[in-house]
């Protein structure tokens, strides 16, 4: 449950059967854990509030992202879902001043920008910064992938107003989050990262709004996007749902050509070092072709790894095997 980040979603549980027959230092780390999460949200929630004064002064829109949303609109409150950080989405026009603001407010940068910041912003999705211990990803997309087409200017027209504690933001509309939601899992699941909670998630979402599949569909294949989505939904079919569950979805992806990855699911949540399974099967989903995505893949990897400090120098070295030493993430 501590790798799954399931720690304050079973908290209020740990003291009734079955879960008080758990033992005693398993039982701790849980409720340290959740407490801990506590502490984190409340310190999100004044963060948010002085984030939106200062991009309201600036008349920078932003939507909020992720943790603090998906916790209050599918799981009732801040302390049901465990989030470590903020998430904003910004227009890709805005992201300079957006920086600005967030220097202005002392975040200081976690991203290395590798060969610069256009070239950076060019192959990657967001960058990280922190202040107090807390740390903030700024997103100028929510996924980057060549093939995709996503309408920001739609997904911004559609945003929806979120209140936290006394103040509105906006997030996401149900369609976009719910297309986030599925593209992260593929990105994720590609490289052998997936959780179970974002699995959770999803269910938490489908079970509260059931979208129009037609035309979700048709929007997703518009964007490219949809093979990704419809993989994982029908992951999420044969993990979560129940079998006489969701029967207009099991009826529209009868209609798709999909095939499970090779060696089942399970294969893509076992970690190894550099994840070729996940990203073979990753990139014969998606539409573009096998060889476009590999090459993408080669050609934005160091500026993926600066970014977001995703490699080791040990895990540079597997993936650079001609590397003499020194690599560095």
């Amino acid at each position: 449950m501590l790798d799954q980040q399931l720690a304050i979603f079973i908290d209020p549980w740990l003291r009734r059967p079955p879960w008080n027959s758990l033992p005693e230092a398993v039982r701790e780390r849980l409720h340290a854990k959740a407490d801990a999460q506590r502490e984190v949200a409340r310190h999100c929630v004044r963060a948010i509030a002085e984030l939106d004064e200062a991009f309201r002064a600036q008349g920078l829109p932003y939507l909020l992202l992720k943790g603090v949303s998906l916790s209050l609109r599918y799981y009732g409150g801040l302390q049901r879902r465990s989030f470590w950080d903020l998430d904003l989405l910004v227009r890709e026009a805005d992201l300079s001043r957006a920086r600005g603001v967030l220097h202005a407010l002392g975040y200081h940068g976690l991203s290395p920008l590798f060969l610069g910041a256009e070239r950076t912003f060019r192959f990657t999705h967001a960058i990280d910064y922190a202040r107090d211990g807390l740390k903030l990803d700024l997103h100028w997309v929510l996924v980057r992938h060549p093939s995709f087409r996503l309408d920001y200017g739609r997904i911004f027209a559609e945003a929806e107003p979120l209140e936290i504690s006394g103040l509105t933001v906006q997030v996401l509309g149900r369609d976009a989050e719910l297309t986030f939601m599925l593209l992260s899992l593929f990105a994720d699941l590609q490289r052998h990262r997936a959780r179970l909670r974002a699995f959770v998630d999803l269910d938490f979402l489908l079970r509260r709004a059931t979208p129009d599949w037609p035309h979700f569909f048709a929007r997703r294949r518009a964007e490219r996007t949809d093979t990704a989505c419809a993989a994982i939904l029908a992951m999420y079919l044969r993990l979560l749902a129940r079998p006489d569950g969701h029967q207009d979805l099991r009826e529209h992806l009868s209609q798709a050509a999909l095939r499970p990855p090779p060696g089942g699911d399970r294969a893509l949540w076992q970690p190894t070092p550099i994840a070729w399974p996940g990203k073979r099967w990753a990139w014969r989903v998606l539409r573009a072709s096998f060889l476009r995505s590999a090459l993408w893949w080669a050609a934005s990897l160091p500026f993926r790894a600066a970014a977001h400090r995703a490699f080791e120098a040990d895990r540079l070295r597997a993936l650079l095997p001609w590397s003499s030493g020194g690599a560095r993430g």
